[in-house]
């Protein structure tokens, strides 16, 4: 959980993104990873929400709450990055 939040110096994580990588850690997406690719994880992971899923990342900035739609969209888009990320 400490890498997943972990940001750098002076270049803030915007709240949705930090929404996903938490909600992600907390429900068992990086259990299987090692640490050590946890930050290529979390970076992979909102360039994908970026290009892939960028209407989730405005509901989750516009909601600001975790409903079951949003979390259906959410669990959604982690197990198709989750087919694509390779540690």
């Amino acid at each position: 959980m400490v890498e997943v939040l972990k940001q750098p110096q002076y270049r803030p994580v915007p709240v949705e993104k930090q929404v996903a990588i938490i909600y992600a850690a907390t429900n068992g997406s990086l259990d299987p990873l090692p640490v050590a690719a946890l930050q290529r994880y979390e970076r992979e992971l909102h360039a994908f929400l970026d290009a892939k899923h960028a209407e989730l990342l405005k509901l989750l900035r516009e909601k600001k709450e975790l409903t079951d739609d949003v979390k259906a969209k959410l669990d959604a888009a982690l197990a198709d990055f989750g087919k694509l990320f390779k540690p």
